[in-house]
């Protein structure tokens, strides 16, 4: 499989990798995973942005990514904030 993706076009690599760590997945045993960085950052992202949606994608089996509990312990060492800070209104006023 490696080996495909290394002479596939670069912007489809990200794609392929994500796509080969899910197929690595389903062919192994149910228990703890470890995942990858990207699927790390990926996960967090989409609980972020819904948690209902994330609930959804787990319950259904649609791809395997890490726990409601393992993804709220992870983004406790996050601090995620939108909008401007306080220093940067601070400094265009």
């Amino acid at each position: 499989m490696n080996s495909i993706v290394e002479n596939i076009d670069r912007s489809l690599k990200p794609s392929l990798f994500f796509l080969t760590e899910q197929l690595e997945f389903c062919k192994s045993k149910k228990g703890p995973r470890k995942y990858s960085q990207s699927i790390l950052a990926m996960a967090l992202i989409w609980k972020r942005a819904s948690t209902s949606l994330y609930k959804l994608i787990l319950s259904e089996g649609m791809l395997k990514l890490p726990s409601i509990r393992c993804s709220t312990r992870l983004s406790r060492c996050f601090s995620v904030n939108t909008g401007l800070s306080h220093q940067a209104i601070k400094y265009l006023k």
